[in-house]
């Protein structure tokens, strides 16, 4: 049976990644390549069909609400449908494989553990804690149901709400969504890139609010203490926000196009800089055309779509994580609104 074979026939076969690991997959590269760019296509079709709706709190018009439904559909595919239908493996997505939270337990320190706890739990405390608000605002529920959001935030709505959130993610995070066996070698590729980038946000702040002379954004900052405005709250409401994000630019379009170009790579470029650069292009683009946060994007893009491809690196809960410490601090201390799509 030739290989080409195999691939009509839907069966699983082995493909050296850009990067020049082998994974499986049941397409070929070139059809790896087609269904990233119509499935971006159809991402980027629906942010901007809020062009041509309504503005207006609380009414949809119809091309919103198409863009709504064609988001929806998208979410599910490369959530459920995708990895299914091309093979892909837990670790090839960044994710957990079964049982993997009980195995780490296992053998797992008591330092270990308790860090373990104390991971899977962070975010859905400060949920409860903080965040419920302002992942309300992050989900675009303030803008499109006022009166909706209005009820959410008050009790004893907030409280079901916040709690049952915070029930529902942490066993998300410790069964599937946290790879526990590579995140030490995970947290240590991160440490110095997503140490760069907070203290170069930091550093931005501080040089923009030298040169303009308004230093509000600097005297006031908090980390708790204002609704919506203060760094944990935001925090809080941008991770989850964040694995929605990083699961559709890394899990799905990462390991399409690393699937997709050989180790070889095109035109004289090498794979592993063809599809860290497509990944930080295609993030960047997502935010067109709010300039600054298309810069930040597309850099933070091209180092995330670099380390994703390597299997040692690759745990997209750390990902989000950053995407989330950075998201929370470049809203907190600079004038850039974070808008993802068109609508500013």
């Amino acid at each position: 049976m030739t290989a080409l074979t195999a691939v009509e026939r839907g069966v699983s076969h082995p493909i050296e990644t850009s990067c020049g690991e082998t994974e499986r997959d049941r397409f070929s590269r070139r059809e790896n390549a087609i269904e990233a760019l119509a499935v971006y296509a159809l991402v980027q079709a629906a942010l901007w069909s809020g062009i041509a709706g309504s503005t207006q709190p609380g009414t949809i018009a119809w091309p919103r609400a198409i863009g709504l439904a064609v988001a929806a559909a998208v979410a599910v595919y490369i959530i459920a449908v995708a990895p299914r239908i091309h093979g892909d493996g837990w670790r090839g997505l960044g994710l957990a494989q079964p049982f993997e939270f009980t195995a780490f337990w296992a053998q797992a320190t008591p330092a270990s553990r308790v860090g373990a706890v104390a991971l899977a739990l962070a975010v859905p405390l400060l949920i409860v804690a903080v965040g419920w608000d302002a992942l309300l605002v992050r989900l675009g529920i303030r803008l499109t149901w006022p009166d909706v959001y209005a009820r959410l935030i008050a009790a004893p709505w907030r409280q079901i709400g916040s709690l049952g959130t915070a029930m529902a993610i942490a066993p998300l995070l410790a069964l599937l969504l946290i790879r526990w066996m590579n995140l030490g070698r995970a947290a240590r590729a991160l440490a110095r890139p997503i140490g760069v980038l907070l203290a170069g946000i930091i550093a931005a702040a501080l040089i923009g609010a030298a040169v303009s002379g308004d230093w509000t954004r600097i005297r006031e900052f908090a980390w708790m203490g204002r609704q919506n405005a203060a760094f944990l709250p935001r925090l809080a409401a941008y991770v989850p926000w964040a694995l929605l994000q990083q699961w559709l630019v890394l899990s799905y379009f990462n390991t399409r196009i690393r699937k997709a170009v050989p180790r070889s790579g095109w035109a004289g470029l090498p794979g592993r800089a063809i599809t860290a650069g497509l990944t930080g292009l295609a993030f960047g683009a997502l935010h067109w055309p709010n300039a600054p946060l298309v810069a930040v994007t597309c850099v933070g893009g091209c180092v995330s779509g670099w380390l994703f491809q390597r299997d040692r690196s690759r745990n997209l809960f750390f990902f989000a994580l950053a995407h989330g410490l950075a998201g929370a601090l470049l809203a907190t201390l600079t004038p850039i609104r974070m808008s993802v799509g068109p609508r500013l």
